[in-house]
């Protein structure tokens, strides 16, 4: 099965505060018609979640202020 058909149809969050992952991630998804929103931060990935919901969120672990888990 091709992951990206699965993720086509899904509404996907990646929060990293490496710019390289971000764009990276962002390059690859684009290439594959999925829908992928990128923030920096925790705090600007709660104010996102708190007016769209997602149905798949990336997060790295060690974020500055809040981490992942937080």
């Amino acid at each position: 099965m091709d992951v990206f058909q699965t993720l086509r149809d899904l509404s996907t969050l990646l929060i990293d505060d490496d710019e390289w992952i971000r764009d990276a991630f962002a390059m690859l998804f684009e290439s594959e018609a999925c829908h992928l929103k990128v923030l920096e931060t925790a705090e600007e990935a709660l104010a996102e979640l708190h007016r769209n919901t997602y149905d798949l969120i990336i997060v790295d672990y060690k974020l500055p202020g809040l981490n992942g888990l937080e």
